[in-house]
């Protein structure tokens, strides 16, 4: 089971159809945890989806109030290409598909998973913004060294340093 924890300004894109948000138990792991953000690049609302125990992100661009009201489907088809944009094999990428089947959706909680996402979109915009990335591929590169960056708050213990990419590849448990 995945949970998406969405924020506020997801949950208002959402309109009059707000999706029931679940009581979630306690002893979900943080890899099944994906916090949700809105914000806006060059006019076009994005998506930035991290995963709660290793900051692990990807970025979806362009996105339509309908395709948000459909989150689970969109937050499979773009974590599917973010896969395969990270270099994932076939196997692995259908394996971590296969984990994705149940999502539910509940209200964002960890003040440090989003203060990590703040820091995230800050840098992304940044890099978006400093190298004029505003092709498909050239985001996929932005993207990339968001993943690559050195990040605080990933594990169990909130002290902990790691590189995103490499903390989800290590902490990700296939079948």
């Amino acid at each position: 089971m995945i949970v998406l924890r969405l924020t506020s300004k997801v949950l208002k894109e959402f309109g009059r159809k707000k999706p029931a948000l679940a009581e979630v138990p306690g002893n979900v792991s943080s890899m099944d945890e994906w916090y949700v953000n809105l914000f806006r690049l060059n006019r076009r609302k994005c998506l930035l989806f991290a995963n709660a125990g290793t900051l692990f992100s990807f970025v979806a661009v362009g996105v339509a109030r309908k395709d948000i009201q459909d989150l689970p489907e969109l937050f499979r088809k773009e974590l599917s290409k973010a896969l395969f944009y990270e270099e994932f094999s076939a196997g692995e990428i259908q394996k971590v598909m296969k984990q994705v089947d149940t999502i539910t959706i509940a209200k964002a909680c960890n003040r440090s998973v989003l203060g990590s996402m703040n820091q995230m979109l800050f840098e992304y915009e940044h890099t978006v913004y400093r190298h004029q990335y505003f092709e498909d591929r050239e985001l996929i590169e932005a993207n990339r060294d968001l993943n690559r960056s050195l990040r605080s708050a990933i594990g169990e213990g909130r002290n902990d340093y790691g590189v995103p990419i490499e903390q989800f590849k290590k902490n990700l448990v296939l079948p």
